[in-house]
């Protein structure tokens, strides 16, 4: 007796894409939490200061491999995008040195802020419980779009929110 598989891999994919569809979860008008932090190349780092900006924050741990894939993925489309209404942060919850946040990142070639959160008050306050977990913040300082966990997937997703949110920039007065 034979088989036809194509309904199975079709409730798979609808499944697989259900699935990404409730970890991408849009917002709107929550204003996103300020924050200072500091910068693993030094200084501080302030959220207001890009106000006007699509950030995009990544809260990660230094023992988390899903979270270098999706570092690396923000670093790719940051490098395309090359936008500089684009501000990409990633923000480590658990380095307790410098050394064991840049042990992981100087190898990634990152060019973009890596933040310290020391006692994770700022993962507290954006309610990041689950690494890694993607925010996207509005040009008005809303948090727009987030995502808890790793999906290669959902890069696209990250990225037409991302596009959505600087067309929209461009239109403003």
């Amino acid at each position: 007796m034979t088989m036809n598989r194509t309904p199975w891999i079709v409730i798979a994919v609808v499944v697989v894409l259900a699935g990404i569809a409730l970890l991408a979860v849009r917002f709107g008008d929550d204003a996103a939490p300020a924050f200072r932090l500091e910068r693993l190349s030094g200084g501080r780092f302030y959220l207001r200061e890009h106000h006007g900006k699509c950030v995009v924050l990544l809260f990660w741990s230094t023992t988390c491999a899903p979270c270098k894939r999706e570092m690396r993925f923000l670093e790719a489309l940051r490098r395309d995008l090359a936008d500089e209404r684009l501000v990409i942060a990633a923000i480590c919850v658990d380095a307790d040195t410098h050394d064991q946040a840049r042990n992981v990142t100087e190898p990634l070639g990152l060019d973009y802020p890596i933040l310290l959160d020391r006692g994770g008050q700022v993962a507290r306050a954006w309610h990041a419980k689950t690494l890694p977990t993607t925010v996207i913040v509005d040009p008005q300082g809303r948090t727009a779009w987030r995502r808890e966990g790793y999906d290669p997937a959902a890069g696209r997703l990250i990225r037409s929110q991302i596009e959505r949110l600087l067309a929209g920039a461009e239109a403003a007065p």
